[in-house]
C-alpha cells in the first residue's frame, strides 16, 4: 500500500491558505485536493515530475472539471505558492517530493531498483538523503526556484526542521549536516549515492574507507557503473568486484569499449545446425538435396 507523509501543520500553511483563497474554496476542500493529487502522483508519477500528466486524466481520476484542475496546477507553480516547482527544462515537480515519499520509494517501491531513486535525487537537484529517507539541502539547487530548494514550507515533524536557525539567522543544522554527513551511520552523500548504484552490496564498512582514501569523481565513478553493469561478466553477481576492490582499483577509469554489453543469443535461423536438424525431421528423416 504506497503512503506519504502528512502533517497536521498542513492546514495552518501560508501555501494552503493562499491556494485556497485563490481557488474560492474552503480548508476541507483544499486539504483534500492537495492529498487526493499527491496520491494521483504516487500511483501515476512516482518520481514527482507532472509534466507528463494531462488535466484531463487528473480531472476524471480526482472528479474535478479539466479547467478547475488546470487553474489549480498554474497557481501551485506561482512563485507565491511553491506547490509545484518548474525546471529550466520544463519539468514539473512536486515540491519536496522526496522528502515527504523518500521513505516509501526508497525502501518499499523501488527497493529492488535503487537507480530509480539516484534519478529522483539526482533530477531533484542538490537534495541529500538523511536517515529514515528524510531530505535537505546543503546548499541552492542550481537552478533558484527549481529542483530542490531549501525545505522550509512545512516543517517536519518526525525529525527536527534545521533550514533556519530560532532566530531566523543563518544555518542552525548541527555540524554533521553541514558537512554532507548522514549521523544515523557517517557514510558521506556522494558514498551512498556511489552504494546505491553498485549492485554488488558487500564490505560496506570496507568500501567506505577506500571511498575516502581515493575520493573519486562522483559523477565518472556512475557513469563507469551504468555501463559496466551492462557487460555480461556483471550479469552474474559473484564476478562483480567487491566494491572495496572496484575502488582501490580505480575501475572507473576502465576503458568502456572493455565492457561490452551482454548479446543477446543468435535468431534462430542463423543456427544452420539446428535448421538443418529441423528440416530432416519435416522431412521424415530423408535426405534433403
Amino acid at each position: 500500500m504506497a503512503w506519504l507523509e502528512s502533517h497536521q501543520t498542513l492546514e495552518r500553511d501560508t501555501k494552503l491558505f493562499l491556494l485556497r483563497k485563490a481557488l474560492g474554496w474552503d480548508k476541507n476542500q483544499a486539504v483534500g485536493f492537495l492529498h487526493r493529487f499527491w496520491w494521483l502522483v504516487l500511483e501515476q508519477a512516482p518520481n514527482g515530475d507532472v509534466s507528463g500528466l494531462a488535466a484531463e486524466m487528473m480531472a476524471e481520476t480526482l472528479g474535478m472539471k479539466a479547467d478547475v484542475v488546470s487553474q489549480a496546477l498554474e497557481l501551485m507553480a506561482s512563485k507565491e505558492i511553491g506547490l509545484l516547482d518548474r525546471t529550466t527544462d520544463g519539468k514539473l515537480l512536486v515540491h519536496e517530493w522526496p522528502k515527504y515519499t523518500g521513505r516509501y520509494l526508497r525502501d518499499s517501491l523501488w527497493k529492488r531498483s535503487p537507480e530509480k531513486w539516484l534519478q529522483m535525487i539526482t533530477m531533484y537537484g542538490s537534495c541529500i538523503v538523511l536517515a529514515d529517507s528524510q531530505l535537505t539541502s546543503p546548499k541552492q539547487s542550481p537552478t533558484e526556484g527549481a529542483g530542490c530548494p531549501i525545505l522550509s514550507a512545512v516543517p517536519n515533524q518526525t525529525r527536527p526542521n534545521y533550514s533556519s536557525s530560532p532566530t531566523g539567522a543563518g544555518d542552525a543544522r548541527p555540524a554533521s549536516l553541514k558537512s554532507g554527513k548522514n549521523p544515523a551511520n557517517t557514510y558521506s552523500v556522494e558514498f551512498e549515492r556511489f552504494w546505491a548504484a553498485f549492485p554488488r552490496k558487500v564490505g560496506k564498512g570496507a568500501a567506505y574507507a577506500r571511498w575516502k582514501s581515493r575520493r573519486p569523481p562522483l559523477e565518472d565513478v556512475l557513469k563507469a557503473i551504468a555501463i559496466q553493469r551492462q557487460c555480461a561478466q556483471w550479469q552474474d553477481i559473484t564476478l562483480i568486484p567487491h566494491p572495496d576492490t572496484w575502488l582501490n582499483q580505480k575501475r572507473w577509469e576502465d576503458d568502456p569499449a572493455a565492457y561490452h554489453a551482454q548479446k543477446a543469443p543468435p535468431p534462430l535461423q542463423e543456427n544452420f545446425a539446428l535448421a538443418e536438424s529441423q528440416a530432416l525431421k519435416a522431412a521424415g528423416g530423408r535426405h534433403v538435396e
